[in-house]
């Protein structure tokens, strides 16, 4: 099925591009905050998804390649996409929304716990556009208590 592009479609452009960035995490509370950083490549597919391509420098010196995928489905309102990278073996499932407001896309997903093996947990994928040029990423995820924690940041600066 075709469907028209929307202005949510329209905001996806934003990521299509050159990018390098600069990121720094901490898994756990209080622990150690690791480094890394790389280039991620954007693309269209039709009017209606764009697809990323991440190589990055882990903290522990090797390297790793991400994909993600978002699009809008119309019918449901809602943003979609999927991530997985060469650490880890879990396709992470998007489903997200868009704050117009503020510039920021968040996208949820389910995915395995990073301290207790075989326990799932929500996080959460924060991309904001500070401007056409520069985005600001946060993922996050849900604490038992309900709260969210940022675990990871990074700054994506447009190349081309």
């Amino acid at each position: 099925m075709h469907s028209e592009p929307t202005a949510e479609q329209e905001f996806l452009k934003k990521f299509i591009g050159e990018w390098a960035f600069e990121s720094e995490a901490s898994m756990e509370p209080g622990g150690d905050v690791m480094q890394f950083n790389g280039t991620e490549s954007v693309r269209p597919i039709g009017d209606n998804w764009v697809v990323g391509e991440m190589h990055g420098k882990m903290p522990d010196g090797s390297m790793a390649t991400m994909m993600n995928s978002i699009g809008f489905n119309a019918t449901r309102n809602r943003f979609v996409g999927t991530f997985f990278g060469s650490p880890d073996d879990h396709l992470w499932i998007y489903d997200g929304s868009l704050d117009k407001a503020n510039n920021e896309l968040t996208l949820e997903a389910e995915g395995p716990s990073m301290t207790v093996p075989g326990k799932f947990c929500s996080y959460r994928d924060i991309n904001r556009f500070v401007s056409d040029n520069e985005r600001q990423f946060r993922s996050e995820v849900r604490e038992d208590d309900g709260t969210w924690r940022t675990f990871m940041r990074a700054t994506y600066t447009k190349q081309a």
